[in-house]
């Protein structure tokens, strides 16, 4: 598994926001799926598009991000249960895995 298909686990998983304790004793608050891809020669960039489904609406976001010495691409397609989530608005952010970030969330 190269870096990139790490990195979209990764995310998976912290969107998913849940231990697999929580999961076997309560239903999920969401759901999710997610498509994009990634495409990478040294340094790389991973892009997706996805929609959160809570309470009946669906909720649209974006990932985008920088990988380093990594070579390759792939498509990444996702889907995950979201647990502890009180409002739709908790949802969003930004995550940067970056030591430096901008406000906006970018490296």
């Amino acid at each position: 598994m190269n870096l990139v298909s790490k990195s979209a686990v990764a995310l998976a998983v912290l969107l998913s926001t849940f231990t697999l304790a929580q999961a076997a004793d309560k239903s999920p608050d969401a759901t999710f799926s997610l498509s994009g891809g990634a495409v990478a020669v040294g340094v790389g960039y991973e892009w997706g598009r996805g929609t959160l489904h809570y309470n009946g609406t669906d909720y649209p976001f974006t990932i985008k991000g920088l990988t380093l010495l990594d070579v390759g691409g792939e498509k990444i397609d996702a889907t995950g249960e979201v647990y502890n989530l009180s409002k739709a608005e908790d949802f969003a952010g930004n995550l940067c895995l970056w030591r430096h970030c901008r406000s906006d969330g970018e490296p």
